[in-house]
């Protein structure tokens, strides 16, 4: 039976697509705008005109510019997940693999929560968000700094909002099984971690390295075989029906 299920890092491309388009379109916009008021018939002196073009070139230079800076971060952060479920093939038959799992529909217009990668075995059930960061990050009151600093959007707390938003999703359709434990992982496929597995508030920290073993050897009581064959399939369903 197939053991991994998804494609990692496609909703991250997905958005990094869609971060170039929508500053484009509206420096296109714009640039509609600028052209109108600038036609013959409303007699703008040449001047006028010459101001208007360099807004124009100065409103795609920004699009241009932020469009790059955004896809450069959304693709590194699908490399970053592409490295990861490269690891995660690696685990034993006895394990699935689900990446890029959404709980609720996405459209062009609002996007939902997208979790990284969910791992289903014998050790239980892991929910892991993917960072692919660079910069020097440390672990100070139980949080995890980007050089020194706080970042926007704190890791744990994305790692333990897809816990909640995953136990939700399985507990509708497994309500039997609602008593389960979840493991929340954050993993740096960066390998940036100087320790690299340690827990954090409750979070399970660790460098790529380190990911398969996080998982082989977590200390918890293993799911029965028929728990496991519920979770999984439960998971695979879904997948099939949605690829």
């Amino acid at each position: 039976m197939k053991k991994n299920y998804g494609i990692a890092g496609e909703n991250a491309r997905f958005l990094g697509l869609l971060s170039v388009f929508l500053p484009i379109f509206v420096a296109i916009f714009i640039a509609g705008y600028i052209v109108g008021i600038a036609t013959p018939a409303r007699n703008l002196s040449s001047t006028i005109i010459g101001v208007l073009m360099l807004c124009l070139a100065f409103a795609f230079a920004i699009a241009i510019t932020i469009s790059r800076r955004k896809l450069s971060l959304y693709y590194k952060g699908a490399r970053g997940e592409e490295d990861v479920a490269f690891e995660l093939a690696k685990l034993s038959d006895d394990f699935f693999v689900f990446n890029d799992f959404s709980p609720a529909k996405s459209s062009l217009f609002k996007q939902q929560k997208n979790i990284d990668h969910i791992v289903v075995g014998p050790s239980g059930i892991f929910i892991i968000e993917t960072k692919n960061w660079s910069a020097d990050i440390s672990l100070e009151d139980g949080q995890i700094l980007y050089d020194g600093k706080k970042p926007n959007t704190p890791p744990l707390q994305q790692a333990r909002e897809s816990t909640k938003l995953t136990k939700q999703w399985l507990e509708e359709r497994l309500p039997q099984h609602a008593d389960l434990t979840y493991h929340t992982v954050v993993c740096f496929a960066s390998n940036q971690i100087k320790d690299s597995n340690i827990y954090v508030s409750g979070v399970q920290v660790c460098n790529l390295n380190a990911l398969t073993d996080c998982i082989s050897n977590a200390l918890v009581i293993p799911l029965d075989e028929n728990l496991l064959k519920d979770v999984s399939n439960t998971f695979v369903e879904y997948f099939e029906n949605n690829q």
